[in-house]
């Protein structure tokens, strides 16, 4: 039984992500949301998270697009680096500026980060880590991003249709396609407000 973590399935999950962001950003070409497709399946991995349910935060963020910027938030997946400026640089030495948040790779990696903290400082509760990752309890928000993993999830399940185990269309409480392997923290990157 195969996950989708495996190495064996990353071209083509790589392919239907990127597919996926086309269809949601037509200014994009094929080989930069390919690009973005790959990098998210690295951070994926290295965090411990659904590249699924990342590509569905991208598109719900900024519509795949890398200079998206709104209310304080940048890039692919809508980073605020206010919230965030003392915490990323710990993890993340190579992003010291905002402005570096444009690079959609850095983005990508620290977007995933930051959603992998908030898995593991939810128990894993999808919901909840979703939440923190919004700064809000928004309903609409949650049933958007179920509803875009279950669109990529659908089309892999149609690209693949012998994959073993393919995951449900709506994320689980706990989600993990790939092997988790202890996350490093060096600040809590959301505080409650008294």
């Amino acid at each position: 039984m195969q996950r989708l973590g495996d190495r064996r399935y990353a071209p083509e999950m790589a392919s239907i992500i990127a597919h996926f962001f086309l269809k949601r950003n037509p200014r994009l070409d094929f080989p930069t949301a390919h690009a973005f497709a790959r990098r998210i399946l690295k951070a994926s991995k290295m965090q411990g998270v659904d590249p699924m349910l990342v590509a569905a935060i991208v598109v719900k963020e900024s519509n795949a697009n890398p200079k998206d910027r709104g209310g304080g938030c940048i890039g692919l997946m809508q980073i605020k680096w206010k919230a965030h400026r003392t915490s990323i640089p710990k993890a993340f030495p190579h992003v010291k500026k905002e402005k570096d948040l444009y690079s959609p790779y850095y983005n990508i990696d620290v977007g995933t980060y930051l959603f992998a903290n908030y898995l593991k400082m939810s128990h894993f509760n999808t919901d909840a880590a979703l939440n923190r990752y919004k700064g809000a309890d928004d309903a609409r928000y949650k049933r958007h991003i179920r509803s875009l993993y279950g669109q990529l999830v659908a089309s892999l399940r149609k690209e693949m249709p012998g994959m073993a185990a393919a995951p449900s269309t709506t994320p689980r409480p706990v989600i993990s396609v790939i092997p988790i392997r202890p996350l490093s923290f060096t600040q809590t990157p959301y505080k409650k407000s008294p």
